[in-house]
């Protein structure tokens, strides 16, 4: 399988979406890792052309994020405001 994906926002802050090309094909694995290889998020969509995930609780840094089926991954930046950050454990 040859999927093609759109992420958007790039820079993201609360949620990010990717948009498969492909979607009609089964389950797709999505994975976000940090740039030392630890995964962080990880998700499974089936026959969806546009996926939301919630980044708000990634921390402001670049990610890389992988699609079954896409050969390189696609980088990604969390952009997190330093007020919302210190909120939202209060």
């Amino acid at each position: 399988m040859n999927l093609a994906t759109d992420i958007y926002p790039n820079p993201a802050r609360v949620f990010v979406y990717f948009r498969l090309d492909d979607y009609q094909s089964a389950q797709t694995h999505t994975n976000i890792i940090d740039v030392v290889g630890r995964s962080h998020l990880s998700a499974f969509t089936n026959d969806q052309e546009l996926v939301q995930i919630s980044t708000s609780k990634l921390l402001s840094d670049y990610y890389l994020v992988t699609f079954d089926g896409v050969p390189h991954p696609t980088p990604l930046v969390i952009l997190q405001e330093l007020e919302s950050i210190f909120l939202s454990d209060v």
